[in-house]
């Protein structure tokens, strides 16, 4: 392709556009083990003359490693350097990362998760030779590039192109595989667990037959919540009536017979256990209630001033692992709301299920610092979450120490079971009663993302904070002032994708059958488990 400078609209030099560009382009193989390649270097160039003629992106603003100058070390350190932390880059500035070479495709090292047990990895011109410490050079694992790339948006912003010419064959000629290489894709930020407890759910239900027993299904479950007995109420513009849920399997409810043809439903009373406060204030709901002084209560609500007021919590977790009085400025209408978010917060918190499931105990979960250490990025050190269990709180959890809150880092999530499964993981921070979803699978139609094990001895893994699933590292902090701080992690392991977002529509069906025939079974299971997240100054 012959570039046409004359007519192309060249730009003041005064007015340098704010794009930067890291080129890489790689003809020559220092291992006799990759064939060289022809138009590597010269895509490079011609991609450069682009940017510099038709743009007008001064020299500056480029850098070009090729061949010999792009080894595994150089392209990393001009990544951090150039990229990450070039002061002339200003936020939402236009960054361009060019590669052109090999790409290859290789069993992951042992103890990495990925969906496949493959890694893809770019090639750099010092791949498979021993590198300036005597040490093997792997070249750069995606794992890497998907590290950087997100150090380099957090810095930076994510005005970002990333530009891969290369396959997965790196000891074939460039060009014969027709897949390329890619960064794993960030999925859109997941909803959280909602804010309040009710449900809308607009439905379309066919008019029943008079010939045929029908049942109707609500698709929310034990795993939301639901109990037998949450009534649901249905209503449309000429009928509205309350049906009770009669039988409750773990991601959908059997509900009691009606004829509710184009109706809309809404949760109006869960019947599931109530927040027990002593308080002054005058507040009753499903989901609180204000009991006399003389009876448990989960939480004791004190004014000590106008709109100041002090909490006591009693509950199992936080009175043994968080502050257990906390001081709140609120309106009184205000604190109505805080002990509606405190009974989803707890509702959540303390949900149990799934102890008879055939993969109970058979999810091993995994905490450890997540380094780059000579281009490879994943799990390194102990595994903070090896620890035995406790049951001081009267709740079984472990508890992890992260006394080192520089590194950031990851889990890794075993499956030893033969079922696939969906991993949900949330996090509870107790100093505000707020819930986020550190992950939950993006699609209902996506396959699980936990597979099942692959023999006895080769369990499969998910990884979050790492790897190819596109999860943030996470990092530990404690708050100004304070010596420790403790949150709590929850995991749910399900057989089936679950919509955790109460805010969307989710249907109400109406399931046929001839008398006699067989009866509408529920289906799927879940278990859950619960672990401490302690940060302490050593």
């Amino acid at each position: 392709m012959t570039m046409e400078l004359e007519n192309s609209t060249h730009l003041d030099a005064s007015a340098a556009p704010r794009i930067f560009a890291l080129v890489v382009a790689i003809d020559k193989y220092k291992s006799k083990d990759y064939t060289n390649l022809t138009g590597c270097k010269n895509d490079g160039e011609r991609f450069i003359h682009f940017l510099k003629g038709v743009l007008g992106v001064p020299s500056s603003q480029i850098v070009f490693l090729a061949d010999e100058q792009a080894t595994q070390k150089e392209i990393l350190d001009q990544f951090d350097r150039f990229l990450i932390n070039n002061a002339d880059i200003n936020r939402d500035d236009a960054i361009v990362f060019f590669f052109a070479g090999h790409g290859s495709r290789i069993n992951t090292p042992t103890g990495w998760a990925t969906e496949s047990n493959k890694i893809e990895i770019l090639c750099t011109h010092d791949i498979w030779t021993a590198g300036d410490e005597g040490r093997e050079v792997w070249g750069i694992f995606d794992y890497t590039i998907d590290e950087y790339l997100r150090r380099l948006a957090f810095e930076k912003g994510d005005n970002i192109v990333v530009m891969f010419d290369c396959c997965h064959s790196g000891g074939l000629a460039r060009g014969e595989e027709t897949t390329n290489l890619r960064v794993r894709s960030i999925p859109p930020p997941p909803y959280p667990p909602p804010a309040d407890l009710e449900r809308k759910v607009l439905s379309s239900i066919p008019k029943p037959s008079a010939r045929a027993a029908h049942t109707v299904i609500q698709e929310a479950g034990s795993i939301h919540g639901v109990v037998v007995g949450t009534e649901f109420s249905v209503g449309s513009s000429t009928q509205t009536l309350v049906l009770k849920a009669k039988e409750v399997g773990a991601f959908e409810t059997m509900l009691e017979k009606g004829d509710i043809t184009n109706a809309e439903a809404t949760v109006s009373h869960w019947h599931h256990p109530t927040l027990k406060v002593h308080s002054s204030i005058r507040h009753s709901s499903s989901h609180v209630a204000v009991v006399p002084a003389d009876e448990p209560a989960e939480v004791a609500v004190r004014q000590h001033d106008l709109g100041k007021w002090e909490l006591e919590r009693f509950d199992l977790l936080i009175r043994e692992y968080a502050d257990r009085v906390v001081h709140v400025d609120a309106e009184a209408e205000r604190m109505k709301d805080i002990l509606e978010a405190i009974a989803n917060f707890n509702s959540y918190l303390y949900r149990a299920g799934g102890a008879a499931a055939s993969f109970a105990g058979k999810v091993k979960i995994r905490l450890n610092r997540i380094e780059d250490i000579g281009g490879e990025y994943g799990p390194h050190g102990d595994d903070l979450l090896n620890v035995p269990v406790s049951s001081r709180s009267g709740v079984d959890v472990k508890e992890a120490i992260i006394t080192d809150l520089a590194p950031r880092y990851g889990f890794t999530l075993e499956n030893h079971s033969d079922i696939d499964l969906f991993p949900y993981v949330f996090y509870f921070d107790p100093s505000d009663y707020g819930i986020q979803a550190w992950y939950t699978p993006p699609s209902s139609t996506m396959l699980a993302p936990l597979k099942r094990r692959e023999a006895v001895d080769q369990p499969s893994s998910f990884a979050l904070g790492y790897g190819a699933f596109g999860t943030d590292p996470i990092e530990f902090y404690l708050p100004h002032g304070r010596k420790t701080d403790s949150g709590f992690l929850k995991v749910f392991l399900t057989t089936s994708h679950v919509d955790y977002d109460q805010r969307r529509p989710a249907p109400i069906s109406e399931i046929s059958s001839s008398r006699g025939g067989p009866k509408y079974s529920l289906k799927g299971t879940w278990t859950c488990e619960t672990f401490v997240l302690t940060c302490e100054n050593p």
